[in-house]
């Protein structure tokens, strides 16, 4: 209770009186019973130490014959009986009708921190003390709800409605968690109207609601799910929340489908275990959702890639967190960086088969440290695993970078500032190597000389910086800086929040991915028009990006999904850009197949 007691009291013209009166003929009032939540016992212990163990504000009764109803005050008054006391001052009145009293009840409870339950309670009050009325001029039942209850008309109707459809139900618990703000009241009002023709349980209501699903979504693919299966439900939960995703969805339980019968064939001893994958395909590229470890690109890619590229995982759970739910992860954990180089190695030789006489891979790595501080010498130890396994090192570069990146927002180093580029081959002498590097004919239509801005702003003025290679889709800034040796690449770290602007993606940043003009750089020295590239570590695609506007065919794998979904948004976006702007077509008559 609160210094306005008093006026409330005033106002309502009760009857009242002070005066001491026994703790044995007391009873809380029923609708205080029923509504509201108890005291947790000690809560209010130290402030009345402060006050002698007596109230300030006293509690309020109302008389009922020669009892007594509490209808604020529970909490004041259970202190003072468990420290012995046997009565306590009140103020007692003694007139007003039950539904003002209740009224009292609320009013004199505003201060109470409240669960959504009770909110919800309150809220049902009002709706039966202002019930329709039509054809009253001037009255409106759902301002008059909302002045009592702090929430504009717009929202009491809306609210109103949900409370009548849902009364009869058992998802109330539901509606609770609207006015404890747990969910949006726009979602519960799309589940209303998913519910008439459904009837999920309770349980998988809150998680749809919890996880913010789109219900006109779930109420398309419906009667595909076995809602009962919570392992299976829990795999779908991300494809629910955007209706545009409709096709990955179907696409989902369809993957869904073929893995619950091979596992069922397999347990009746019918067929081996397959491992599915997902993949997306254009005219000019091929991505699969996939560990780099399983061997998912088609037979008939053998002797065609003319070069592998990417940046591997060096050193396990240093540079990007590890990977618990892999069946390899702990065994990852326990490996020396020898044993791990070794392990890098043994996934490249998995594709040294689909290589060109002469193609090359690129491996893009850099030298972390073991946890006492120490230089793993990581790179120098794959140089060494890659040549056990019949790969020469043919070339070696220093990507330089102007702007590396914090780790994440919240950290204050940033990635390292720069990163050697290996490149090993088949043959010491007889890999392929571009006489032009930056042919006119092929190059021109795509890149050109310029000078200005080199940051990774939106401005697209000013002259800092010097000379840089211009996309028709995006900057690419510093390719190769003159006043460095040959062997340098220095470049901004790539980002796809700068190449994309888009706001969903601002949570799944890669923080230092491979940038357009390094993996230009690389295409275009290792590889011709019409020639295939293959980034078994694709990330977010930027190897895709360069292959593709290049003039190349791309076959990208990548585990993570975030990555993997971004990569086919780019694809999508930079074939159109190439159809549209009619850049030369390179490729005629050359699919991925």
């Amino acid at each position: 209770m609160n210094k306005n007691i008093l006026q409330n009291l005033e106002n309502m013209k009760f009857k009242k009186r002070l005066e001491k009166i026994k703790f044995d003929l007391m009873e809380q009032h029923p609708f205080h019973l029923d509504i509201y939540d108890v005291i947790p016992e000690g809560y209010l212990s130290k402030s009345l130490e402060r006050t002698g163990n007596e109230p300030i504000y006293p509690p309020v009764l109302v008389a009922n014959n020669d009892r007594y109803f509490i209808i604020s005050g529970t909490g004041r008054i259970d202190h003072m009986i468990n420290e012995g006391f046997k009565e306590c001052s009140c103020y007692v009145i003694d007139n007003g009708t039950e539904n003002q009293i209740i009224d009292l009840v609320i009013d004199l409870n505003k201060s109470r921190i409240k669960s959504g339950i009770v909110l919800r309670k309150e809220f049902q009050h009002f709706m039966r003390k202002y019930p329709p009325k039509k054809g009253v001029t001037g009255y409106s039942r759902y301002k008059e709800i909302g002045e009592e209850v702090g929430i504009c008309a717009e929202r009491v109707k809306k609210l109103v409605a949900v409370i009548e459809q849902l009364s009869t139900t058992h998802f109330m618990s539901v509606v609770d968690k609207v006015f404890s703000r747990e969910y949006s009241l726009n979602q519960l009002r799309k589940f209303c109207s998913f519910i008439k023709k459904n009837e999920p349980s309770t349980i998988l209501a809150e998680k749809l609601l919890k996880n913010d699903c789109d219900f006109d979504l779930i109420d398309k693919v419906y009667d595909k799910i076995s809602w009962e299966n919570d392992k299976e439900v829990d795999v779908l939960l991300p494809y629910f929340k955007n209706i545009k995703q409709i096709n990955d969805l179907n696409s989902a339980i369809e993957q869904l489908e073929k893995t619950k019968e091979t596992i069922e064939n397999h347990n009746q001893g019918k067929v081996p275990i397959k491992i599915l994958t997902t993949e997306y395909k254009s005219e000019n590229a091929l991505v699969y959702h996939e560990d780099s470890r399983i061997q998912v690109i088609p037979e008939n890619f053998i002797g065609r890639v003319k070069v592998i590229m990417g940046s591997p995982e060096y050193g396990y759970d240093t540079k990007r967190p590890g990977r618990k739910w892999s069946d390899n992860d702990e065994e990852l954990r326990q490996m020396t960086p020898k044993e791990f180089a070794r392990y890098i190695a043994n996934i490249y030789q998995r594709f040294v088969k689909y290589l060109t006489a002469d193609g090359s891979i690129y491996i893009i790595v850099y030298d972390y440290k073991n946890k006492d501080g120490s230089y793993s010498l990581f790179p120098e130890y794959l140089a060494i695993e890659m040549r056990e396994i019949g790969l020469h090192l043919t070339g070696r570069k220093k990507w330089i970078k102007n702007n590396p990146l914090r780790r994440q927002y919240s950290y204050k180093d940033s990635v390292e500032g720069y990163e050697d580029v290996y490149r090993f081959s088949l043959s010491p002498n007889e890999f392929y190597l571009n006489p032009y590097m930056f042919m006119k004919d092929e190059v021109e239509t795509i890149f050109k000389r310029t000078s200005g801005c080199t940051n990774h702003g939106n401005t697209k003025t000013g002259v800092k910086g010097g000379k840089y290679f211009q996309s028709n889709l995006k900057k690419v800034v510093n390719v190769l800086d003159k006043g460095y040796c040959e062997d340098i690449i220095k470049c901004n770290v790539g980002n796809p929040g700068d190449f994309f602007r888009q706001a969903q993606e601002k949570e799944n940043r890669h923080s230092s991915t491979s940038p357009i003009e390094l993996t230009a750089t690389l295409v275009l020295e290792s590889t011709q028009p019409g020639d295939t590239v293959l980034d078994i570590w694709n990330g977010v695609g930027n190897t895709m990006l360069s292959s593709l506007l290049l003039g190349r065919k791309y076959v990208g794998i990548e585990i993570e999904e975030k990555y993997f979904k971004q990569t086919i948004e780019k694809v999508n976006e930079v074939e159109n850009f190439i159809e549209d702007h009619n850049i030369m077509n390179i490729n005629q008559n050359k699919k991925i197949a």
